[in-house]
């Protein structure tokens, strides 16, 4: 700040700074348009838990270039729809184990299932999941799952990774995938 001569006011002096952001976006091929039509119409239907999922993988796109955010938000992602959809991939799961077993045997079924309720892991829910989902693809999809869990666990645990490092790509390219999927079956 400064006092002009003669003057008892304050002269100020401003910099004017300015930044922008230019986004260009493409337009939709037209099954493109289909399939958004066809999720839209399938998330309005799905549970009231599921609809957050959404919005955390366009957060994760949005910042992108804060390669944390992008992480935490396509993680969180991750681990709600894998919690949300669990139920329904596990019934099927399990009848189909059953089904696999000698009638003499079913009593096994059910038990292992009464055992494992709520004790499943995370990684137990998206292998279950990704096997109903994709079964060609789920090998590779749960080895891809047990690394970003890995790297999840050294970040938030024991603070060991770089933040600018995090697989944000990778883990909202799952996201989307099982997403997509999960409500292709709706």
């Amino acid at each position: 700040m400064m006092i002009a001569k003669g003057s008892d006011r304050p002269v100020y002096i401003v910099t004017p700074e300015a930044s922008m952001t230019i986004t260009s976006k493409s337009s939709l091929l037209p099954d493109q348009a289909a399939e958004a039509v066809m999720l839209a119409h399938a998330l309005d239907k799905a549970p009231k838990n599921l609809r957050h999922v959404p919005r955390l993988l366009a957060q994760s796109h949005e910042s992108r270039l804060q390669s944390l955010s992008a992480f935490i938000s396509a993680w969180a992602g991750l681990e709600i729809l894998v919690g949300a959809t669990f139920e329904r991939y596990e019934a099927s799961w399990t009848a189909a184990i059953g089904s696999a077993l000698p009638q003499s045997a079913q009593n096994v079924a059910d038990r292992m299932r009464i055992v494992m309720k709520d004790k499943y892991r995370l990684a137990d829910k998206f292998a279950i999941m990704a096997s109903a989902l994709d079964p060609a693809g789920a090998n590779q999809d749960i080895a891809i799952f047990a690394n970003l869990k890995e790297t999840r666990d050294a970040f938030f645990h024991k603070l060991s990774s770089d933040p600018a490092q995090l697989p944000g790509e990778t883990t909202r390219r799952l996201l989307r995938k099982y997403l997509s999927l999960h409500l292709q079956q709706i």
